[in-house]
């Protein structure tokens, strides 16, 4: 800063000061104003004044205060036993002496409003990522299931991945000789009420390339003119990861012989 600019905010200082002390002379309290400091702290004799001299200046006590210092007005126990270990709440508007403008940036965060900017930068233990894959790769098993107790084709299709791929009696079954297998078998219970189901929980284990479940599926089904009734099982090896997407796909459905 040099000289000139210096001398300017001595100028401003002073005239300010004067304003001031006019204005608490007028009122014929003086000791009650809080600007018994000047607006702006003096000039640094080397001319260096940081935009933190200019902030800090202006956390300074009231005139009317019995304490030097706010702080230590506010952090003593209102009980008089002396000890300062203990500071109280500080109120919503701040403690005595702070601004109020600055008072109502004061923002306290949600718990979730944290971990959501905290999460990124403390990653899932591989336990917990592993076990979170395993559940998904479940669901999606589920959601074919599903489907082909809705009699739904379609929807079943869209949960298999595009190489599929699978060896059974000597034949290769890809993804559009699957996708055959699943309507015959519907047409073949027309007019049946049929429920296709996972006879066991199935239980996901970890592979190199995705996710293997050992799958029973089951197939009950009556039809409702003579109450004939129907059972189909079958287990199955269900090979599932993940595409370029994120989402899982089944890639395999072996038959297990009996």
């Amino acid at each position: 800063m040099d000289a000139q600019t210096t001398s300017h905010l001595r100028e401003l200082r002073d005239l300010l000061d004067g304003l001031l002390r006019r204005s608490g002379e007028g009122s014929g309290d003086a000791e009650t104003s809080h600007w018994h400091l000047p607006v702006l702290p003096p000039p640094d004799p080397e001319g260096r004044l940081s935009s933190t001299d200019l902030l800090t200046w202006w956390f300074r006590a009231p005139a009317q205060a019995s304490d030097a210092d706010p702080w230590e007005a506010y952090f003593r126990p209102s009980d008089g036993d002396g000890d300062r270990t203990l500071p109280r709440p500080v109120p919503a508007g701040g403690p005595p002496g702070f601004p109020a403008a600055a008072a109502g940036l004061r923002h306290e965060p949600a718990p979730s409003e944290v971990s959501a900017h905290l999460g990124p930068l403390f990653p899932r233990p591989e336990e917990q990522l592993a076990e979170d894959h395993a559940q998904a790769a479940v669901e999606h098993l589920y959601e074919l299931v599903h489907a082909l107790g809705a009699g739904d084709v379609s929807a079943a299709m869209e949960l298999i991945d595009d190489d599929y791929h699978v060896l059974e009696d000597d034949q290769e079954i890809d993804r559009e000789r699957l996708r055959h297998r699943f309507e015959s078998l519907l047409d073949s219970f027309r007019g049946w009420e049929i429920d296709v189901s996972l006879a066991e929980a199935p239980e996901p284990i970890q592979h190199p390339e995705g996710i293997l479940i050992t799958a029973d599926l089951q197939l009950d089904a009556v039809r409702p003119d003579d109450g004939a009734r129907r059972s189909l099982a079958e287990r199955r090896v269900a090979w599932l990861r993940q595409d370029g997407a994120g989402d899982w796909k089944i890639v395999a459905l072996s038959l297990v012989p009996s």
